[in-house]
Protein backbone atom coordinates (compact mmCIF):
# COMPACT_ATOMS: atom_id res chain seq x y z
CA UNK A 1 0.00 0.00 0.00
CA UNK A 2 1.76 3.21 -1.13
CA UNK A 3 -1.35 5.59 -0.95
CA UNK A 4 -4.18 6.64 0.56
CA UNK A 5 -7.05 9.07 0.50
CA UNK A 6 -7.64 11.69 2.76
CA UNK A 7 -11.42 13.10 3.87
CA UNK A 8 -10.90 16.11 1.49
CA UNK A 9 -10.44 14.00 -1.67
CA UNK A 10 -6.34 14.24 -2.12
CA UNK A 11 -4.47 11.56 -2.63
CA UNK A 12 -1.19 10.93 -0.13
CA UNK A 13 1.65 9.17 0.47
CA UNK A 14 0.42 6.45 3.34
CA UNK A 15 2.88 6.48 6.33
CA UNK A 16 2.40 3.40 8.42
CA UNK A 17 3.84 5.08 11.64
CA UNK A 18 0.96 7.38 12.10
CA UNK A 19 -1.20 3.88 12.46
CA UNK A 20 1.72 3.23 15.00
CA UNK A 21 0.48 6.81 16.86
CA UNK A 22 -2.79 6.14 16.40
CA UNK A 23 -2.89 3.18 18.42
CA UNK A 24 -0.47 4.38 21.01
CA UNK A 25 -2.43 7.18 21.93
CA UNK A 26 -5.61 5.33 22.27
CA UNK A 27 -4.18 2.56 24.77
CA UNK A 28 -2.56 5.70 26.32
CA UNK A 29 -6.13 7.27 27.07
CA UNK A 30 -7.22 4.25 28.05
CA UNK A 31 -4.46 3.47 30.74
CA UNK A 32 -3.54 0.28 29.13
CA UNK A 33 -0.18 -0.71 28.82
CA UNK A 34 1.13 -2.19 25.96
CA UNK A 35 4.81 -2.80 24.23
CA UNK A 36 6.15 -1.28 21.00
CA UNK A 37 6.60 -5.16 19.76
CA UNK A 38 2.64 -5.91 20.17
CA UNK A 39 2.07 -1.98 18.62
CA UNK A 40 4.17 -2.81 15.65
CA UNK A 41 2.74 -6.60 15.40
CA UNK A 42 -1.08 -4.72 15.61
CA UNK A 43 0.49 -2.20 12.95
CA UNK A 44 1.56 -4.59 10.45
CA UNK A 45 -2.00 -6.79 10.29
CA UNK A 46 -3.66 -3.46 10.17
CA UNK A 47 -1.65 -2.45 7.03
CA UNK A 48 -2.38 -6.65 5.50
CA UNK A 49 -6.06 -6.25 6.17
CA UNK A 50 -6.19 -2.84 4.18
CA UNK A 51 -3.91 -4.39 1.30
CA UNK A 52 -6.23 -7.25 0.79
CA UNK A 53 -9.44 -5.48 0.97
CA UNK A 54 -8.22 -3.11 -0.91
CA UNK A 55 -5.73 -4.82 -3.55
CA UNK A 56 -6.35 -2.21 -6.61
CA UNK A 57 -8.38 0.69 -4.96
CA UNK A 58 -6.53 3.58 -2.74
CA UNK A 59 -8.01 3.38 0.71
CA UNK A 60 -9.29 5.92 2.64
CA UNK A 61 -8.94 7.51 6.28
CA UNK A 62 -11.70 6.09 7.07
CA UNK A 63 -11.27 2.74 5.74
CA UNK A 64 -7.68 2.75 7.59
CA UNK A 65 -9.21 3.44 10.84
CA UNK A 66 -12.21 0.86 10.56
CA UNK A 67 -9.34 -1.55 10.32
CA UNK A 68 -7.47 -0.11 13.67
CA UNK A 69 -10.89 -0.10 15.15
CA UNK A 70 -11.40 -3.91 14.22
CA UNK A 71 -7.47 -4.90 15.09
CA UNK A 72 -7.65 -3.41 19.01
CA UNK A 73 -10.82 -5.83 19.60
CA UNK A 74 -9.45 -8.76 17.50
CA UNK A 75 -6.83 -8.58 19.68
CA UNK A 76 -9.11 -8.01 23.44
CA UNK A 77 -8.26 -4.88 24.06
CA UNK A 78 -12.13 -3.71 24.16
CA UNK A 79 -11.23 -0.70 26.95
CA UNK A 80 -8.85 0.60 24.49
CA UNK A 81 -11.30 0.32 21.61
CA UNK A 82 -14.20 1.99 23.47
CA UNK A 83 -11.72 5.01 23.85
CA UNK A 84 -10.62 4.77 20.41
CA UNK A 85 -14.31 4.34 19.39
CA UNK A 86 -15.25 7.48 21.47
CA UNK A 87 -12.28 9.73 19.71
CA UNK A 88 -13.84 9.56 16.09
CA UNK A 89 -17.11 9.68 17.78
CA UNK A 90 -16.05 13.27 19.14
CA UNK A 91 -13.67 14.20 16.35
CA UNK A 92 -16.51 13.39 13.89
CA UNK A 93 -18.67 15.68 15.56
CA UNK A 94 -16.08 18.41 15.39
CA UNK A 95 -15.47 18.25 11.81
CA UNK A 96 -18.94 18.32 11.60
CA UNK A 97 -19.52 21.76 13.80
CA UNK A 98 -17.11 23.46 11.50
CA UNK A 99 -19.07 22.50 8.88
CA UNK A 100 -22.13 24.19 9.74
CA UNK A 101 -20.26 27.04 10.90
CA UNK A 102 -18.18 27.26 7.53
CA UNK A 103 -21.76 26.50 5.38
CA UNK A 104 -23.28 29.34 7.59
CA UNK A 105 -20.40 31.85 6.40
CA UNK A 106 -20.78 31.23 3.13
CA UNK A 107 -24.35 31.71 3.00
CA UNK A 108 -23.50 35.39 4.88
CA UNK A 109 -20.58 35.55 2.21
CA UNK A 110 -17.95 35.88 4.79
CA UNK A 111 -15.70 33.08 4.37
CA UNK A 112 -12.51 33.74 2.88
CA UNK A 113 -10.13 31.54 0.82
CA UNK A 114 -7.10 31.43 -0.80
CA UNK A 115 -5.94 31.45 -4.36
CA UNK A 116 -3.25 30.38 -6.16
CA UNK A 117 -1.23 33.70 -5.68
CA UNK A 118 -1.96 33.53 -1.93
CA UNK A 119 -4.04 36.15 -1.89
CA UNK A 120 -7.15 36.34 0.64
CA UNK A 121 -10.86 36.71 -0.99
CA UNK A 122 -14.41 36.05 0.10
CA UNK A 123 -15.80 32.82 -1.70
CA UNK A 124 -18.04 33.70 -4.37
CA UNK A 125 -20.82 31.04 -5.18
CA UNK A 126 -21.00 32.79 -8.61
CA UNK A 127 -17.67 31.64 -9.49
CA UNK A 128 -18.24 28.04 -8.28
CA UNK A 129 -21.88 28.00 -10.64
CA UNK A 130 -20.11 29.44 -13.80
CA UNK A 131 -17.66 26.88 -13.55
CA UNK A 132 -20.43 23.87 -12.78
CA UNK A 133 -22.12 24.99 -15.92
CA UNK A 134 -19.08 24.83 -18.32
CA UNK A 135 -18.10 21.76 -17.52
CA UNK A 136 -22.04 20.32 -17.12
CA UNK A 137 -22.91 21.08 -20.52
CA UNK A 138 -24.64 18.72 -22.40
CA UNK A 139 -25.53 17.02 -18.63
CA UNK A 140 -28.32 20.05 -17.54
CA UNK A 141 -31.31 17.81 -17.62
CA UNK A 142 -29.83 15.26 -15.73
CA UNK A 143 -27.59 17.28 -12.89
CA UNK A 144 -28.57 19.26 -10.38
CA UNK A 145 -26.45 22.11 -10.27
CA UNK A 146 -27.99 23.66 -6.59
CA UNK A 147 -27.76 20.59 -5.06
CA UNK A 148 -23.96 20.40 -5.74
CA UNK A 149 -23.37 24.23 -4.46
CA UNK A 150 -25.31 23.45 -1.61
CA UNK A 151 -23.35 20.11 -0.18
CA UNK A 152 -20.05 21.85 -1.90
CA UNK A 153 -20.96 24.52 1.22
CA UNK A 154 -20.77 21.71 3.99
CA UNK A 155 -17.03 20.69 2.20
CA UNK A 156 -15.47 24.48 2.66
CA UNK A 157 -13.45 25.63 5.72
CA UNK A 158 -12.36 29.40 6.72
CA UNK A 159 -8.71 29.68 4.62
CA UNK A 160 -9.54 26.71 2.66
CA UNK A 161 -7.19 27.05 -1.15
CA UNK A 162 -9.12 27.29 -4.14
CA UNK A 163 -7.28 23.83 -5.32
CA UNK A 164 -9.29 22.23 -2.45
CA UNK A 165 -12.34 23.46 -3.62
CA UNK A 166 -11.88 22.34 -7.18
CA UNK A 167 -10.92 18.93 -5.14
CA UNK A 168 -13.51 18.99 -2.85
CA UNK A 169 -16.19 19.83 -5.76
CA UNK A 170 -15.15 16.52 -7.75
CA UNK A 171 -16.02 14.60 -4.49
CA UNK A 172 -18.97 16.48 -4.09
CA UNK A 173 -20.08 15.59 -7.91
CA UNK A 174 -18.62 12.22 -7.13
CA UNK A 175 -21.23 11.33 -4.60
CA UNK A 176 -24.04 11.92 -6.66
CA UNK A 177 -23.00 8.95 -9.21
CA UNK A 178 -25.64 6.51 -8.04
CA UNK A 179 -28.04 9.71 -8.95
CA UNK A 180 -27.54 9.40 -12.82
CA UNK A 181 -24.57 8.34 -15.21
CA UNK A 182 -24.50 11.44 -15.91
CA UNK A 183 -22.94 13.01 -12.57
CA UNK A 184 -19.62 10.45 -13.41
CA UNK A 185 -18.84 12.01 -16.78
CA UNK A 186 -19.17 15.99 -15.12
CA UNK A 187 -16.78 14.05 -12.33
CA UNK A 188 -14.76 12.82 -15.11
CA UNK A 189 -14.47 16.56 -16.69
CA UNK A 190 -13.78 18.20 -13.33
CA UNK A 191 -11.00 15.70 -12.64
CA UNK A 192 -9.74 15.92 -16.47
CA UNK A 193 -9.13 19.68 -15.80
CA UNK A 194 -7.44 19.56 -12.48
CA UNK A 195 -4.77 17.10 -14.64
CA UNK A 196 -4.70 19.24 -16.48
CA UNK A 197 -3.81 22.54 -14.39
CA UNK A 198 -1.21 20.08 -12.81
CA UNK A 199 0.90 19.42 -15.92
CA UNK A 200 -0.36 22.09 -18.38
CA UNK A 201 -0.14 24.98 -15.78
CA UNK A 202 -2.73 26.60 -13.91
CA UNK A 203 -3.04 29.21 -16.63
CA UNK A 204 -3.09 26.83 -19.42
CA UNK A 205 -5.10 28.02 -22.56
CA UNK A 206 -8.00 25.58 -23.40
CA UNK A 207 -8.01 27.24 -26.33
CA UNK A 208 -4.72 26.07 -27.59
CA UNK A 209 -4.65 22.58 -25.29
CA UNK A 210 -2.84 20.88 -28.37
CA UNK A 211 0.30 23.49 -28.44
CA UNK A 212 -0.02 23.26 -24.45
CA UNK A 213 -0.01 19.77 -24.36
CA UNK A 214 2.93 19.18 -27.18
CA UNK A 215 5.43 21.35 -24.78
CA UNK A 216 4.61 19.81 -21.46
CA UNK A 217 4.74 16.20 -23.25
CA UNK A 218 8.42 17.24 -24.77
CA UNK A 219 9.29 19.28 -21.45
CA UNK A 220 8.37 16.37 -19.26
CA UNK A 221 9.99 13.69 -20.82
CA UNK A 222 12.87 15.43 -21.13
CA UNK A 223 12.92 16.16 -17.33
CA UNK A 224 11.73 12.44 -16.36
CA UNK A 225 15.10 10.93 -18.29
CA UNK A 226 17.29 14.01 -16.25
CA UNK A 227 15.84 12.81 -13.16
CA UNK A 228 16.23 9.25 -14.27
CA UNK A 229 12.72 8.24 -14.39
CA UNK A 230 12.86 7.07 -17.62
CA UNK A 231 15.28 5.61 -19.63
CA UNK A 232 18.01 7.53 -21.47
CA UNK A 233 16.84 6.29 -24.94
CA UNK A 234 12.96 7.51 -24.88
CA UNK A 235 14.98 10.79 -26.19
CA UNK A 236 15.79 8.92 -29.40
CA UNK A 237 12.56 9.82 -30.23
CA UNK A 238 10.74 12.74 -32.07
CA UNK A 239 9.45 14.01 -29.18
CA UNK A 240 7.77 17.04 -30.62
CA UNK A 241 6.34 14.36 -33.60
CA UNK A 242 4.84 12.37 -31.19
CA UNK A 243 3.32 15.01 -29.08
CA UNK A 244 1.43 15.88 -32.40
CA UNK A 245 -0.15 12.51 -32.55
CA UNK A 246 -1.68 12.32 -29.55
CA UNK A 247 -6.09 12.68 -29.47
CA UNK A 248 -6.88 14.94 -26.58
CA UNK A 249 -10.39 13.83 -27.53
CA UNK A 250 -10.03 10.72 -26.17
CA UNK A 251 -9.41 12.34 -22.72
CA UNK A 252 -13.73 12.10 -22.90
CA UNK A 253 -13.95 8.52 -23.36
CA UNK A 254 -13.26 8.08 -19.40
CA UNK A 255 -15.97 7.72 -16.57
CA UNK A 256 -14.65 9.12 -13.15
CA UNK A 257 -13.69 6.28 -11.52
CA UNK A 258 -11.31 5.06 -14.68
CA UNK A 259 -9.36 8.33 -14.62
CA UNK A 260 -9.01 8.47 -10.96
CA UNK A 261 -7.69 4.90 -10.99
CA UNK A 262 -5.58 5.44 -14.03
CA UNK A 263 -4.51 9.56 -12.54
CA UNK A 264 -3.73 8.17 -9.12
CA UNK A 265 -1.75 5.25 -9.57
CA UNK A 266 -0.17 4.99 -13.23
CA UNK A 267 0.61 8.35 -14.08
CA UNK A 268 4.21 9.99 -13.43
CA UNK A 269 4.32 12.16 -10.54
CA UNK A 270 7.41 14.60 -9.59
CA UNK A 271 8.58 12.92 -6.62
CA UNK A 272 9.31 16.32 -5.25
CA UNK A 273 6.07 18.01 -5.75
CA UNK A 274 3.96 15.42 -6.13
CA UNK A 275 2.34 16.73 -8.65
CA UNK A 276 1.35 14.67 -12.21
CA UNK A 277 4.06 14.27 -14.50
CA UNK A 278 1.67 13.57 -17.85
CA UNK A 279 -2.04 13.52 -18.61
CA UNK A 280 -3.74 10.75 -19.77
CA UNK A 281 -2.69 10.70 -23.89
CA UNK A 282 0.92 11.56 -22.66
CA UNK A 283 0.54 8.19 -20.42
CA UNK A 284 -0.40 6.03 -23.12
CA UNK A 285 2.34 7.92 -25.21
CA UNK A 286 4.98 7.08 -22.73
CA UNK A 287 3.94 3.35 -22.46
CA UNK A 288 3.82 2.86 -26.39
CA UNK A 289 7.18 4.64 -26.67
CA UNK A 290 8.32 2.18 -23.88
CA UNK A 291 6.98 -0.51 -25.62
CA UNK A 292 9.25 0.22 -28.94
CA UNK A 293 12.64 0.64 -27.60
CA UNK A 294 13.81 -2.45 -28.73
CA UNK A 295 12.24 -2.23 -31.96
CA UNK A 296 14.47 -1.39 -35.16
CA UNK A 297 13.67 2.12 -36.90
CA UNK A 298 12.81 0.44 -39.97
Amino acid sequence: MKQVKKRNGSIVDFDETKITHAMKNAFDASCVAISADKLREMTAAVVQDIEKTFPEQTPSVEHIQDSVELAIMREGFHKTAKAYIVYRHLHTEIREERKQEAFQKAEERTLTIRTRSGKIETFDEKKVRATLLRFVAGYEAAVAIDAIVEQLKYELYENMTVDDIARALVMVVRSMIERDPAYSKVAARLLLHKIYREVLGSGYDAAKLKEEHSRAFVRNVRQAVKEKLLDERMLDFDLGALARKMNLENDHLFEYMGLEILSSRYCMEDPKTKKLFETPQMFWMRIAMGTALLEKKE
